[in-house]
């Protein structure tokens, strides 16, 4: 009996180790780190996360010490203000060894792009997070359970990047943007939006467009607005090709949702081409606090958003219409670039 007895917890045991094994083997949730990515760049992967099976940890540098990152099947950075120290390269270079794979994603520096993808696994992840949104970032989180950590239950087949153009028109419905302006035309004027009569109105957008859609509510409400008050909004995203839509808009009038340069080698020619055509510009901030107590800083808000989002073009355009000393001196000492 006694034997027996020992026998049935050999065989427990055992069966608690080949349990375990399996679990860990195929059903364990595969752990991803992102780091140094902004608050509203992992809210859109965090609302992309398939299942349970996919665990997420955020590392802000500048709040949080790097931990040991071995743990990880999948690591991911953003490089854009990313200056990693000696002892951080040291902890991601010893994940790589361990089998980690590691992506930098728009790296501007040699020293922190440790990057050690290569082939189809860089092209795939490349894609996916250049052309980003809902659908890419579900992409990524499933090709890294799937390849990097090799467990095919949860997850779904492997999709090729779902490629956004760089440069589009686009409207509030998440899936329609348009690279030329003659299909965005179309769609506006099958869906009943346009008015031969009423205004053109152009607005303008980088970082607030399809590939960003979680963080659209500010130009999703201004078509809204300015839809419902009766004109024709033709919403655009991209740096590259701004100058070309805008021209083939004809617009009566360019909100700048600013963030960077308006058009990088180009201010001169769009400066003369507003001119010429009698195209006001306006710009429309986005604030991260309540609009009364940003309304009372005279100048550090105000001045600070010129200076590194508008540049010199829309502060020499703006210029001649300000209509407060106030304004007038909070973008005076910028207005010569």
């Amino acid at each position: 009996m006694k034997k027996n007895k020992i026998k049935i917890i050999i065989a427990g045991v055992l069966l608690l180790f080949v349990l375990g094994g399996l679990f860990y083997r195929y059903v364990k949730p595969t752990s991803i780190a992102f780091i140094n990515f902004r608050d509203f760049q992992y809210a859109e992967i965090m609302k992309a996360k398939p299942n349970m099976f996919v665990k997420l940890k955020r590392y802000d540098l500048r709040e949080t010490k790097m931990p040991r990152l071995t743990r990880f099947k999948a690591i991911y950075l953003f490089g854009m203000g990313l200056h990693l120290k000696p002892e951080q390269q040291l902890k991601i270079k010893q994940a790589i060894k361990k089998g980690s794979k590691v992506y930098v994603y728009a790296a501007t520096s040699t020293g922190s792009d440790l990057t050690n993808l290569t082939g189809k696994d860089l092209k795939a992840i490349e894609g996916y997070f250049e052309n980003s949104g809902k659908k890419n970032f579900t992409n990524l989180l499933n090709y890294s359970r799937r390849v990097f950590d090799n467990k095919k239950l949860f997850t779904q087949k492997i999709s090729e990047p779902h490629i956004i153009p760089r440069n589009l028109f686009f409207h509030l419905d998440k899936e329609a943007y348009y690279p030329v302006k003659k299909d965005y035309q179309l769609f506006y004027e099958t869906r009943g939006y346009y008015d031969q009569a009423a205004s053109n109105i152009c607005i303008v957008t980088s970082n607030l467009g399809p590939k960003n859609p979680n963080n659209r509510g500010p130009v999703d409400a201004l078509i809204i607005g300015l839809e419902s008050a009766g004109h024709n909004v033709y919403p655009i995203a991209g740096f590259t090709r701004r100058f070309e839509f805008i021209k083939s808009v004809e617009p009566d009038l360019v909100i700048l949702m600013p963030h960077g340069r308006m058009i990088p080698g180009q201010g001169e020619a769009l400066i003369a081409y507003l001119k010429e055509k009698n195209i006001p510009v306006m710009c429309a901030l986005q604030m991260y606090r309540p609009y009364e107590e940003w309304s009372e800083d005279l100048c550090s808000v105000r001045v600070w958003s010129c200076r590194n989002w508008m540049g010199p073009l829309i502060c020499r355009l703006l210029a001649p219409s300000l209509k407060t000393t106030r304004d007038y001196m909070c973008l005076k000492p910028f207005l010569n670039g």
